[in-house]
């Protein structure tokens, strides 16, 4: 009777498993569309490159209004949040772009950490120490327009 007790158990478990799917993703390599990357650790942190990655910026780093890629978004995400960085133009002065972003950042509840003018470059950043949410923005000028680099990372509550 035992071991038909056991059969049955085995049973039950496999028909139970049948048809779930692997939550977890694979470690590896993945090359997409475009040369877009799609790196996948084992602890199922996810890191996505390429001119084809979609952004997912969070509500305190949108693009600054008519805003055009230039290179690769970079989107990072594992058990501990998510962040990224996005490069693009934007027919803005330097000090327009970083105007719009320390606004983001004031009306989001972060404060500023840092800003910088290193010559060609300016550099914002902003933090909230009690959720660690942080921005960072460098800008540089390109004639009427800038080239901008954003990033961003907002870890898990």
């Amino acid at each position: 009777m035992r071991p038909v007790i056991v059969v049955l158990a085995v049973s039950a478990l496999s028909l139970a498993a049948c048809g779930r799917k692997d939550e977890t993703p694979k470690p590896g390599l993945k090359v997409g569309p475009g040369g877009s990357v799609t790196i996948t650790g084992k602890d199922g942190a996810v890191v996505r490159s390429g001119a084809n990655v979609k952004a997912d910026l969070p509500d305190f780093a949108p693009l600054y209004p008519g805003a055009a890629p230039s290179g690769s978004v970079t989107s990072v995400a594992s058990a501990e949040g998510k962040g990224g960085m996005y490069v693009y133009t934007a027919a803005a002065f330097p000090e327009q772009v970083l105007a719009f972003y320390r606004d983001k950042a004031k009306a989001a509840g972060l404060g500023e950490a840092a800003e910088m003018n290193m010559g060609a470059a300016r550099m914002f950043s902003a933090t909230d120490e009690a959720s660690r949410r942080s921005l960072q923005v460098i800008v540089t000028g390109e004639g009427s327009g800038s080239n901008v680099s954003l990033t961003w990372s907002v870890p898990k509550a």
